[in-house]
């Protein structure tokens, strides 16, 4: 049975949700799809990944069909398969449907891929919340996201009650402060590891900033077998930027790109693509063109689909 077999046409504003089999027994993925409006969608996660330009050779199993993805993805899903009881517990992960792009978007359909693309501020602005896939574990990753870890806590510890970025003051950076707040040397191999991070493709890709700005909950990334709060690392970035962290090389300076998601994400102002290109544009890669395609809710954001570069984009293949 072919992909395209799997799927039935879909009206206007309408969308399918995934729900996983989560039968660890099987070695095979496998998942049903249902058709839905957006606006009686049951509670959902919206999956915010890389592409990357690998094939789509891995199957998975859905409605008695089979779908092909790439790795990166696959790995995600086996992962989100994968969750035990208590992560999805402590994580408030228990939501049973699932939005994401490759698999819920018929690939073989040009024009139901343009109204899919059309939709995608609602689709994830009425999810519950965005799932952040990072990719799988790399050797030394646990020190990285423990080094962030110490950094929230003297970020914490520093300002208690701080809710806006307007509490936090730029300073230069002092390397006796940095003794003070007992932090890893800025020799230490920990910070070459947090570099490591940071260096994930997702960090430096355009389209996510609508991903994370528009979830209604604070987004989770998922890295490995790590399950960490958006918030927590936007706010490690908003401290290192402003401590003056972010003048040194051995400090990685992709965080100015978390830094100025999480600001857009607090903020809740308008912001034209405009802006939003020239305060990314030194910052991300935005070598193709579907980087270039950002959509929100008015109430959220500008309406950007008037833009240029609005038609014919994003239609190659949406996800991997």
């Amino acid at each position: 049975m072919s992909s395209s077999s799997v799927y039935e046409a879909l009206g206007q504003n309408t969308i399918r949700l995934l729900r996983l089999h989560n039968e660890a027994s099987l070695n095979a993925i496998s998942g049903k799809l249902i058709t839905v409006k957006i606006e009686n969608a049951p509670a959902y996660h919206a999956l915010s990944y890389c592409w990357g330009a690998e094939e789509h050779n891995i199957p998975i199993e859905i409605n008695g069909g089979i779908i092909n993805v790439g790795p990166n993805l696959y790995a995600a899903v086996k992962r989100l398969n994968d969750l035990t009881i208590e992560e999805r517990r402590m994580n408030d992960m228990e939501v049973k449907w699932l939005w994401i792009d490759r698999i819920c978007i018929n690939q073989d359909d040009p024009l139901e891929r343009n109204r899919q693309v059309q939709l995608m501020g609602s689709i994830f602005s009425m999810a519950k919340r965005t799932l952040i896939w990072l990719g799988t574990d790399f050797d030394g990753c646990s020190d990285a996201w423990d080094l962030v870890d110490q950094v929230f806590n003297v970020f914490n510890d520093e300002y208690p009650n701080t809710r806006f970025l307007a509490d936090l003051p730029f300073r230069m950076y002092s390397e006796e402060r940095h003794v003070t707040y007992g932090l890893p040397a800025l020799e230490s191999t920990l910070w070459k590891q947090l570099h490591r991070l940071l260096q994930r493709p997702w960090f430096t890709r355009v389209w996510v900033i609508q991903e994370v700005v528009l979830s209604p909950q604070d987004p989770l990334i998922i890295h490995g077998h790590r399950v960490y709060p958006w918030y927590r690392l936007g706010w490690v970035a908003s401290w290192l930027r402003r401590s003056g962290y972010l003048r040194l090389s051995r400090v990685p300076n992709q965080m100015l790109n978390v830094d100025m998601i999480s600001n857009i994400r607090r903020s809740g102002t308008l912001w034209s693509l405009d802006a939003l290109l020239v305060s990314t544009s030194v910052k991300t890669h935005a070598t193709d063109q579907r980087d270039k395609v950002m959509t929100y809710p008015k109430e959220k954001l500008e309406a950007l689909a008037d833009h240029p570069t609005w038609q014919g984009v994003r239609t190659s293949g949406i996800g991997n």
